[in-house]
Parts: C-alpha cells; structure tokens; sequence
C-alpha cells in the first residue's frame, strides 16, 4: 500500500481503505475527472486523480494518469513518484526504480524518492545501493523514522547487525510506539 506523508507518497505494509474512505476516493475521482475534461492541460489533477486510483488499487489507471501529468509537465517530480510507487505495485520494479531516479534529478531533496528506491532496490538484492539512497534520505530527513526502519532491514539482511540496531535505536527514539522497530531489534537480539 501507498500512503501519503506531508503530500508525498510512499510504501508501507498491505492494508485497505475502509467503505468511507472507498466512497470519498471515489467522489474525488469523479471530481478530478471533471477538473482534466474541464482543463485537459492541467498536470496536477491529472496527477491527483492518479493518487486516488493508486489508493483505490487502479493502479494501470494511476500510471495513465501520471504519463499524461508527466508529458503535461515534464519537471513534475512528484506525479515521477507516483507513477513509481503504481509501478511497484504492478512489480514493474525497474521502470519504477527508473522514474524514482527522475523525481531526484528534478528534485534531488525528494527524501521519498530516495526511501522508495531503497526499497526497491532492497527488494532486488542491491543492498550496498540501498543504503545508498537510504543514507540519503536519513541525511535529508533526519527525523524520517520509516527511513531508519528500512535502513535497519537492509542492514540486517547483510548480517550488520549492530549497525541494525542502531537504526532501530533511532526508529524508536522517534517513535516509542514503533512496534515494528522493537520487534526487529528483538530478533538481532536473540
């Protein structure tokens, strides 16, 4: 699933929308899909309609939508994320990694850009380059606790333990609550 910090998406575990949120998306794609028939030139709401198909699960809709927000407006960095975050869903993963690496040329403070190709990139084993990206994004962000999250995982896959738990450390230290990162440490722990 993608979820929306700040105006900027990125992945976090499988979940649902609930009927509320389900009819509000849908309401907002109708209203999106009026604001492109009214201003078919309009980049953004072609971007933002491609949001809320993304968060209804269209995700082949989504992608349509950020290549017409993207031709509209090539320097659209975020609707680049977008269209890499609908990507992955499609597990299109290296044309995702590809337009992740355009959101950063045109944006190169993007921490959701570099958070999401170091998942990416994790989850096709090319960990020395993502704690690249994962550096990066704890660089741009340092109160980022998702980054230190997944840069503790990818640590922990290359058996650096202790650096793992350091970022596990951090997670918590931002997030006390962060059940995900007390559970991790406690299995490097063992």
């Amino acid at each position: 699933m993608i979820a929306n910090r700040q105006g900027r998406a990125y992945f976090l575990p499988d979940g649902g929308l609930d009927e509320a949120a389900v009819s509000q998306s849908r309401e907002a794609l109708a209203a999106y899909s009026q604001a492109v028939r009214l201003r078919p030139d309009y980049a953004e709401a072609y971007n933002n309609r491609g949001n809320v198909n993304s968060n209804l699960g269209q995700y082949e809709e989504a992608v349509a939508d950020y290549d017409r927000a993207v031709h509209l407006r090539p320097d659209l960095a975020d609707a680049y994320v977008n269209r890499a975050n609908a990507k992955a869903a499609l597990r299109q993963l290296q044309d995702a990694i590809v337009d992740l690496g355009t959101a950063i040329s045109f944006n190169p403070d993007n921490v959701i850009a570099f958070l999401n190709r170091g998942l990416l990139l994790a989850e096709l084993g090319q960990f020395e380059d993502a704690i690249a990206d994962l550096d990066e994004a704890v660089r741009l962000e340092p109160e980022f606790e998702r980054a230190y999250l997944v840069r503790g995982s990818v640590k922990s896959a290359l058996s650096r333990s202790q650096e793992a738990i350091s970022d596990y450390d951090r997670a918590i230290g931002l997030n006390p609550e962060n059940s995900e990162a007390y559970n991790s440490r406690g299995l490097l722990q063992v």
